[in-house]
């Protein structure tokens, strides 16, 4: 969630090439009810965590440590994964590039890049490496379901002032 505030505030328009439309055959959007091999790990309000019975936990050379996809109010919205070590994080970083090019780097001495635009596209990206804990991240979230997550929380508020007061 922390992630997709940092995102929508960065006012990032940054077009990229290959822009998935889900994760590994499974579209943003789709109901969990029509997955049969997913099991449900977390759930923080609406964001229910699973992970994917027999997924392979590789991507290119990259060993992962975490793969996790989140469904909202049960759609596919989000995917996390994590990567342990700098030499898994720079053969996910080297996927990445390669599949989606280089992406938006606000920072030229942080390894945090991003993809995609919450105004246009399907799907924002996220790359980061975090030298202090040695875990790289990556987290892919589709455009659609995150302006019905913020209409939908923008409708909740309304809905608290007129009646909370």
């Amino acid at each position: 969630m922390l992630i997709t505030l940092i995102i929508l505030s960065t006012g990032t328009s940054y077009a990229f090439k290959n822009e998935p439309d889900g994760f590994r055959g499974i579209k943003w959007g789709t109901a969990i009810n029509s997955l049969s091999n997913m099991t449900a790990i977390d759930t923080e309000g609406d964001t229910h965590t699973y992970e994917r019975i027999g997924d392979e936990m590789k991507i290119g050379n990259a060993e992962l440590a975490v793969l996790k996809y989140f469904f909202w109010k049960g759609k596919l919205s989000g995917i996390g994964i994590k990567t342990k070590g700098y030499s898994n994080w720079a053969a996910l970083k080297d996927v990445v590039f390669e599949k989606f090019g280089k992406g938006y780097q606000r920072n030229r001495f942080i390894e945090d890049y991003l993809w995609g635009s919450f105004s246009k596209g399907k799907t924002v990206i996220s790359l980061e490496y975090n030298e202090f804990s040695k875990v790289g991240t990556l987290f892919l979230y589709s455009i659609e379901v995150e302006k019905q997550k913020a209409e939908y929380k923008k409708q909740q508020a309304k809905e608290g002032a007129a009646s909370g007061f």
